[in-house]
């Protein structure tokens, strides 16, 4: 078996010992993410960083680990 991958990458091709070939389209391009995207994300793990420690913090205070 070969497999043989264009420079581009936008296609792969894998061929067996008898010869068959099979071509497998691949998306190339790297995805873009905004800045607002990435703005809320930040926002999000760090109102789950904080409930996380908060619940942590009190479960150990209570005795409880």
């Amino acid at each position: 078996m070969q497999l043989h991958i264009s420079p581009s990458l936008k296609s792969v091709t894998v061929s067996t010992g008898k010869g068959f070939r099979e071509l497998i389209k691949v998306k190339a391009g790297p995805r873009r993410v905004s800045y607002r995207t990435l703005f809320y994300s930040l926002l999000f793990l760090t109102f789950m960083v904080r409930f996380v420690f908060v619940i942590t913090a009190m479960d150990k205070l209570d005795g409880g680990g």
